[in-house]
């Protein structure tokens, strides 16, 4: 699956199909978009702008709290999007077990660039990965 987040009706389709019989730890339309605009704001701040970003894979897992006589991890709506040449796309939507985990994904030629930036700000250190 690989869907412009600009199409909402076809992510709307898909939540629906995932979520049809669950009524909590849901997420909706907004809460994709949300999360792509944070995702992209947050890799502004560190200095990859958005013609870098191509290939940059961010997933969702939703965090909350639960009290420990649920007795076992819950399940929870989770996705992953991924930057195009301009824009996000969906390309995962599933129920997993929640966890507290949301990660960011960069490609080789990203984590390089971002190395580089840091390598050229510092004088006395060299940061390899």
């Amino acid at each position: 699956m690989r869907i412009n987040l600009k199409n909402k009706e076809e992510i709307e389709k898909i939540l629906n199909e995932v979520q049809s019989d669950r009524m909590l730890r849901k997420v909706d339309y907004s809460d994709i978009c949300s999360t792509a605009r944070t995702a992209e704001e947050e890799l502004e701040k560190i200095g990859l702008v958005k013609s870098q970003m191509k290939g940059v894979k961010f997933t969702y897992n939703r965090a909350e709290t639960f009290t420990s006589t649920y007795g076992m991890p819950p399940k929870a709506t989770c996705f992953s999007v991924e930057h195009g040449r301009n824009d996000w796309f969906s390309v995962n939507v599933s129920r997993d077990t929640a966890t507290k985990r949301s990660r960011i994904y960069l490609t080789n030629e990203q984590k390089e660039y971002l190395l580089q930036k840091i390598n050229n700000k510092m004088s006395n250190f060299t940061f390899h990965v």
